[in-house]
């Protein structure tokens, strides 16, 4: 009697473990599919046997992450992550998302630790490749490991070395504060704050991101800037893009709204001039075809013409350009728009007497 009561007792628990095992491997058959909404629905159904089943926890945690919520996952991850009665590669991968996660929410500390603690488990080859590029865009390496970080409500300022900045106080509270006037033409609610490195070192800077600063990266909410580049230009891509939201972008338009909301208070007008001297530029071949003229016309033709919109057409108008940008779509927006063209080009003509002649 004692002997049947024992095998039913083991053949309970080993059908208990193979439920366990077919509804995780279900619930990973979601995930694999790319099915996220039935991942979490599923997994949040199995854990009310076993609330602490790290698989499902990862399961759950990284159909959230993949979907963009971040909060959200970050207790799943965490009860993944866990080192008790856990398989190496679900600790791993926790680590990793968790990584991603704290980044998204501003925990930049625990999002370098956690991304660390992923590689250094070597679990799987994915995992450390996943944490190790994670690393790499989050500028997470050695080389900022001496770096100075000061928060402000809207940024994240990382210093290769702040004392080499003149009037460091003034350079911060200088650029949240662009951050906030640039922010009440577009509105914008980023999904995390700005990661800002100031470089002293140019050479150093493109060693090391392979290429040429400043430049923002609107996805990570990313710049990497020269400390004496001006405090608006890069935050208004930032802010554009997570404000107005373009649907098409051309260099002439994009660069040349950053131009204009860089806080300099520039002459637009002047400074347009001045780029061209004596050349003569087809404003419609420029917007169209960036690649044949150059660098510098987007940015100080590009800045002026934005300047000439606003205050000839508005900033309604110019909002719906700013979602699609090209020149057909400008037509459509612009009443008359071969006179506006022709009208700025007149604009910038008139400056041509106060322009000193080259020699």
């Amino acid at each position: 009697m004692r002997k049947t009561l024992t095998i039913l007792i083991v053949l309970q628990i080993f059908s208990v473990f193979n439920i366990k095992a077919q509804t995780s491997k279900e619930i990973w058959g979601y995930y694999s599919e790319r099915n996220l909404e039935k991942t979490v629905k599923f997994g949040k159904q199995a854990l009310q046997e076993d609330p602490k089943d790290p698989q499902i926890n990862l399961a759950i945690g990284r159909a959230l992450t993949d979907n963009k919520q971040f909060k959200k996952a970050i207790p799943y991850l965490e009860k993944g992550s866990v080192e008790v009665n856990n398989a190496d590669w679900v600790r791993a991968w926790s680590l990793g998302y968790l990584g991603e996660c704290y980044y998204a929410t501003d925990n930049y500390k625990l999002s370098k630790e956690c991304l660390k603690n992923c590689i250094q488990l070597k679990a799987t080859k994915n995992s450390v490749s996943y944490a190790r590029k994670r690393i790499k865009f989050f500028q997470m390496g050695k080389i900022f490991d001496t770096w100075d970080i000061i928060e402000t409500e809207h940024i994240r300022f990382h210093f290769q070395n702040k004392n080499q900045v003149n009037n460091f106080e003034s350079y911060i509270s200088n650029r949240e504060e662009a951050y906030q006037v640039i922010n009440n033409f577009f509105m914008a609610e980023p999904y995390k704050k700005i990661d800002y490195f100031i470089w002293n070192d140019r050479d150093l800077a493109k060693m090391t991101l392979g290429r040429e600063l400043g430049f923002a990266n609107s996805k990570l909410c990313l710049i990497n800037s020269a400390k004496n580049q001006t405090r608006g230009h890069e935050l208004t891509h930032i802010l554009l893009d997570y404000g107005i939201q373009p649907r098409q972008k051309t260099r002439f338009i994009n660069e040349g709204v950053a131009v204009y909301f860089d806080q300099t208070n520039r002459d637009r007008y002047k400074i347009a001039r001045e780029s061209l001297n004596e050349d003569e530029i087809n404003i419609i071949d420029l917007w169209n075809n960036p690649d044949k003229h150059h660098a510098k016309y987007n940015y100080a033709i590009g800045g002026a013409f934005i300047c000439f919109l606003l205050e000839n057409r508005g900033e309604s108008k110019l909002k719906k350009l700013l979602t699609n940008q090209t020149t057909q779509s400008a037509a459509e927006i612009y009443d008359e728009f071969e006179k506006l063209i022709n009208d700025f080009e007149k604009r910038i003509k008139e400056l041509e007497k106060d322009t000193p002649k080259s020699q």
